[in-house]
């Protein structure tokens, strides 16, 4: 075996040529940079077929594997970011959700607390604030007249159905 010594560089060149249409000769020279270069012939039998054409001496087998782009990605994710709001708008549009609770966490309505608007204890017939009317099933809640036949009962001739009176 030749001595080689450290550091010596070898470079492989590859070359193919077809002798006839079923015989291919396939040459590999070495290249020593501190050496004559070594020259190696291989006959190899090929066999054309009809899906694989023969091989010339400028055929140039490539395979490469395209991975998508940072540039494409970004567009993805951009166009799946606008799909995901048109998507929302169109929900909140369809259903016109009430968000008052959201926005009226504190009673407050544009920057000003809401006050009642009625700040006596009493009803429009004059019935004391939570305390059944003179006229029954009403009852008075925040100076409105609610039927509350349950709690404040029927008048004669009637009967209670729920929170209402009905004639007997």
């Amino acid at each position: 075996m030749p001595s080689r010594k450290r550091g010596a560089k070898k470079t492989v060149k590859k070359e193919e040529s077809l002798v006839d249409e079923n015989t291919a000769v396939f040459k590999e020279t070495v290249y020593n940079v501190e050496s004559k270069p070594e020259l190696k012939e291989t006959p190899v039998i090929a066999i054309n077929t009809i899906e694989q054409p023969a091989l010339n001496e400028t055929s140039v087998i490539e395979t490469s594997e395209k991975k998508p782009m940072k540039k494409e990605i970004k567009v993805l994710v951009i166009l799946v970011i606008i799909l995901l709001i048109v998507d929302v708008l169109s929900l909140y549009l369809y259903y016109k959700p009430d968000l008052s609770e959201f926005t009226n966490f504190f009673k407050f309505k544009s920057g000003k607390v809401v006050e009642d608007s009625n700040n006596s204890n009493e009803c429009k017939d004059g019935t004391m604030q939570d305390s059944c009317s003179k006229d029954k099933p009403y009852y008075c809640v925040d100076g409105n007249l609610l039927k509350k036949a349950a709690t404040c009962g029927c008048p004669s001739g009637y009967k209670l159905d729920f929170q209402d009176c009905k004639k007997i």
